[in-house]
């Protein structure tokens, strides 16, 4: 297994990934983990409870079952031991850790201008928001792809959740531009798997983008910085 004191683990608890830490192995061989933060609440963990817990090397994703030995309450942090099930599996397909959180984050249309000209009938609110009365002595823009300034739902290494002001066609190739509370953006192309009703007057559809033809680079500076945003929440807690 050949894990690492303090190396970052997923721990997937109710079909949903949650960041933890490495803080101990055990001469038994058991881990001793520090207990997720969801929402700024550590997240419940009994003894006995079982869950996957996984862990990633350049050759992909591993995971292995955890079996909860012991629950360490602390003020400042909880931690639990657990003990591994059976054996550790290999996945080809990468998955990431989803965090939630409201950044802005712009999306442009990348297409041709017949399939511009086609979204822009469909949507009377896109024509309009992309398209502001030209000021005294401007001249109208012509030719520009749509875009919208979003707000995001949840991020992740592999794609976001936002709502947008504009519909987008599910299967249009757009790119996203994330502005991170530390000022730093991240720009990458993405497919739009979903477009959806949401609840927001302002910004009444909610999307889903995959990322596409990402460079590990940038993927991985957006996964660290999920990773550091939850361990900052965590000392928030402590």
């Amino acid at each position: 297994m050949n894990l690492k004191l303090g190396e970052r683990l997923e721990v997937e608890s109710e079909g949903k990934s949650y960041v933890s830490q490495l803080y101990e192995i055990t001469p038994l061989g058991t881990l001793k983990i520090a207990v997720p933060i969801v929402h700024r609440e550590i997240l419940v963990m009994r003894v006995d409870e079982k869950f996957n817990i996984s862990y990633y090397r350049p050759q992909g994703r591993f995971s292995f079952v955890a079996l909860v030995r012991h629950v360490d309450i602390n003020p400042k942090l909880t931690i639990i031991e657990v003990e591994i099930q059976g054996k550790i599996q290999k996945h080809q397909r990468r998955e990431f850790v989803r965090m939630d959180t409201k950044l802005v984050a712009s999306v442009r249309l990348l297409a041709g201008s017949e399939e511009v000209r086609t979204m822009q009938a469909k949507n009377a609110l896109f024509m309009s928001y992309n398209k502001p009365t030209p000021k005294d002595g401007e001249k109208e823009e012509s030719g520009k792809e749509p875009s919208a300034e979003c707000i995001t739902i949840d991020i992740s290494g592999g794609g976001l959740h936002l709502m947008s002001p504009v519909l987008f066609e599910v299967g249009s190739l757009v790119e996203s531009t994330l502005v991170l509370h530390t000022g730093e953006t991240i720009t990458n192309q993405a497919k739009v798997l979903r477009c959806l009703p949401g609840d927001q007057k302002d910004r009444p559809f909610k999307l889903g983008l995959q990322f596409a033809n990402v460079d590990e680079n940038t993927r991985r500076k957006l996964v660290k910085y999920i990773f550091e945003r939850q361990l900052a929440e965590r000392k928030v807690i402590g």
